[in-house]
């Protein structure tokens, strides 16, 4: 369903039944009524998008989706209308990006009805950010029970190596858990879901850095009914895709939507900025032990010996399918509790004195993983510059692009909810501690500096070399 309105994008565009629904083809914000709608505008609201809304208010109205810009340039990697992500959360009351964690979405959670749903009948509050992702070497496929509100098949993931598909990856504030925890059942004995690290296949963001192309009177690019292009079955080929052999979306009148690349890695945005790689995510999955009622069970459904992704069949096809459940494959460790977003990425980029060889490494090879060691790497839209103090500013902006980026090192760390609190007293309060991309796509924690940029002298080839 294309929406013939502007973005906010209202949530009646993206309806959620059949499971499981349709989603916006772009990476997006979903918001409450009162934060999205112009026309709810009160005095000293920011930039014409609502009132600003407490991190605890329940709102049980319909919501709005607002389309996202990759920019790395932004401390937050975003775009909101111009702004940057971060400065667009903050006056909403919500988490920075570096205050959320990445979990994959494969199923109905991707839809702005359910995600409304939430809001009014789970409690879920607060911008809910969501990135478009190429998955590779994992599927959303059907899971043996049904759900219990509706009677529709839900997905579950699974293994599935040579597999891409398109998904998406909430960055989750910690409070918004509560919520997605009662959905998924990961809250009741025995549990229907279990929250888990995933270390099987690849995610990468998937946005090209350009602004999403409005089609006539400002709709978004065409919905997806899915967000999942068609995946092999075991043993079988894909269904043919018109003009080349690459995955492709479906509108919900079974058209395509949208034709992805050759079946190479998403490797960079637009202006050449790589895109990042998630590794490990967060995802619900069917639990370690099964919950001993078949209506429950979201193992994988087996129809002869394989599971079947549910971009190889509808809801209606989905119900009459008749099988065994099946192991997922997966190398998934089960999370207890609440993540904290410090536990992701687990490395950092430096720049300056925490260098390998330079004055306070020894502070950093402490907190380092010994089984990988600090290799060279890149921030391209970084800037290294001296302030006159004994040790460098690092700032982001599309010069530092132009001028070769940031040099610098990646370490990995033993720790990172350890090594961090100690890493950012030395930082300390000219520095914010964000999420970067370097050149090869890797994630990393870096400290942005915050203070006057005046008097600064940039240093090409970096620190090391002044």
């Amino acid at each position: 369903m294309e929406p013939e309105t502007a973005p906010p994008w209202p949530d009646s565009a993206f309806p959620a039944d059949p499971y499981p629904g349709a989603r916006p083809a772009v990476s997006f914000v979903h918001v409450a009524t009162a934060q999205a709608d112009p026309a709810a505008q009160v005095p000293g609201a920011p930039h014409g998008l609502g009132p600003v809304r407490r991190p605890d208010e329940v709102c049980d109205d319909d919501g709005g989706s607002l389309p996202l810009h990759a920019d790395r340039s932004a401390p937050s990697g975003w775009r909101l209308a111009g702004r940057c992500l971060d400065a667009w959360l903050a006056d909403h009351g919500a988490a920075p990006m570096s205050g959320r964690v990445p979990v994959l979405a494969y199923g109905s959670n991707v839809c702005p009805s359910k995600i409304a749903w939430m809001r009014a009948e789970r409690g879920l509050t607060g911008p809910v950010v969501v990135l478009r992702v190429r998955v590779e070497g994992l599927s959303a496929v059907w899971s043996a029970g049904l759900r219990l509100v509706d009677d529709q098949r839900p997905a579950t993931l699974a293994a599935a190596p040579g597999t891409v598909e398109t998904h998406a990856v909430w960055m989750v504030e910690p409070h918004q858990f509560a919520a997605l925890d009662t959905v998924e059942g990961r809250d009741v004995d025995p549990p229907i879901y279990r929250l888990a690290r995933v270390a099987t296949g690849a995610v990468t963001v998937l946005d090209d850095g350009a602004p999403p192309a409005a089609l006539d009177g400002g709709a978004p690019p065409a919905a997806l009914n899915d967000g999942a292009p068609p995946a092999v079955l075991d043993g079988g080929a894909p269904p043919a895709v018109p003009g080349n052999d690459a995955p492709i979306g479906v509108l919900d009148d079974g058209t395509p939507a949208a034709v992805l690349d050759d079946g190479a890695p998403a490797a960079v945005l637009d202006g050449g900025a790589p895109a990042g790689v998630i590794d490990r995510p967060w995802a619900y999955l069917a639990p370690d032990e099964p919950t001993g009622n078949p209506r429950t069970d979201r193992r994988p459904l087996l129809v002869d010996g394989s599971a079947v992704p549910c971009t190889a069949l509808d809801q209606a096809g989905s119900v009459a399918l008749a099988g065994v459940p099946g192991p997922d494959g997966l190398d998934a460790a089960t999370v207890d509790g609440v993540p904290a977003p410090q536990q992701w990425p687990p490395r950092v980029f430096v720049y300056g004195s925490l260098m390998p060889g330079q004055a306070a490494w020894p502070l950093l090879q402490e907190h380092a993983a010994p089984h990988r060691p600090p290799y060279p790497a890149t921030l391209q839209h970084g800037t290294v510059a001296d302030t006159g103090c004994g040790y460098p500013a690092l700032t982001l902006d599309t010069a530092g692009a132009a001028a070769g980026g940031a040099p610098g090192h990646v370490v990995e760390l033993s720790d990172p909810q350890a090594a961090l609190p100690a890493l950012d007293e030395y930082e300390g309060p000219q520095y914010r501690r964000i999420r970067v991309v370097v050149a090869d796509g890797t994630v990393c924690w870096a400290w942005l500096w915050t203070a006057s940029r005046a008097g600064l002298t940039p240093l090409a080839r970096g620190w090391a070399a002044r």
